[in-house]
């Protein structure tokens, strides 16, 4: 990552992608006061190794809300057997928004939308800034936020192993095409994981076939009903019974970019409350945050050092 030819940068975080992956891979811990504190801990952490690799101008975690969303009202089967958060994951996010706050990143949501549409809505309008040009790292575990790379955004995808950038070039090496053709390609194949339909019996490797082929989900079926599509009969006649839910399909996939953003998205971040900081990790145990920061009580001089160890 080179930020010397970037006036400014914004680092944008999927909260509720980093909050599971925390959750799931750290081990049972809690206060003494019985408070689960797991997914605190390593969302902590990764604070901490965040701030110090991007050193942000602008940054900000997006968070899922409760209830149902524009998806959800455009197809009732989206996410329908998604289950809700453990209640032992659920007790710990208003504390992990708190530490948000704590390290200067805003806090991002919005009644309707999901989180992928508040990263989306982040980068786009950044891109759009007069200001100063802005470049947007999204740190995610979730592929879909693929479609939203650009020169200007790219996904800092979060394996196991480690965060591997993802630009226009990675794309293309990978999928052969271009990120806005990605939704296309889930229009077709669909998407399990979120119960999005796509055409029945269409899978991944004939979706990037016909849209490596004809460039967009519009352009197949204008191929298809001029009578010029180069596919098989199987295929033909699945994409003429499937062609409502493609369309439908692609609604759902394609992650809004124009949310509603309040205007402290874009103030410049503040540096991390030293003070609230000491008294968060007293309070929850996190003796280890303490130890590695050199965090002192906040009538004492306090040291902050950030690594990314």
């Amino acid at each position: 990552m080179d930020k010397k030819n970037q006036n400014k940068l914004l680092l944008a975080i999927d909260g509720n992608s980093l909050i599971n992956r925390e959750y799931y891979g750290m081990p049972p811990m809690s206060s003494s006061g019985g408070i689960p504190t797991n997914a605190i801990l390593g969302f902590v952490n990764k604070l901490i190794k965040y701030t110090g690799r991007f050193s942000p101008d602008y940054a900000a975690v997006a968070f899922d809300l409760p209830g149902p969303t524009f998806r959800h009202l455009k197809y009732t089967g989206y996410k329908a057997s998604r289950k809700g958060m453990p209640d032992e994951l659920a007790g710990q996010l208003p504390y992990v928004k708190e530490a948000c706050s704590i390290f200067g990143f805003s806090v991002v949501s919005e009644p309707g939308y999901e989180a992928d549409d508040m990263l989306g809505s982040m980068a786009k309008k950044a891109g759009e800034s007069e200001s100063a040009k802005i470049k947007t790292y999204i740190i995610t575990g979730d592929r879909d936020c693929f479609q939203l790379v650009s020169d200007d955004v790219s996904v800092m995808y979060n394996s196991n192993a480690a965060l591997a950038e993802i630009g226009p070039r990675q794309i293309s090496e990978q999928y052969g095409l271009m990120p806005r053709q990605l939704i296309d390609v889930k229009a077709l194949m669909g998407d399990a994981s979120d119960e999005i339909p796509g055409v029945r019996g269409i899978g991944e490797k004939t979706a990037l076939g016909l849209i490596r082929e004809f460039g967009s989900l519009a352009a197949v079926y204008e191929k298809l009903d001029s009578g010029t599509l180069r596919a098989s009969p199987s295929v033909k006649k699945k994409l003429t019974e499937g062609r409502d839910e493609a369309r439908m399909s692609r609604e759902l996939a394609e992650i809004c970019r124009d949310g509603p953003l309040a205007p402290e998205v874009f103030e410049e971040k503040k540096e991390t409350d030293k003070a609230r900081l000491y008294d968060f990790c007293k309070e929850l145990e996190l003796f280890s945050v303490i130890k590695k920061l050199g965090l002192f009580a906040p009538d004492a001089q306090v040291q902050l050092s950030f690594g990314d160890d």
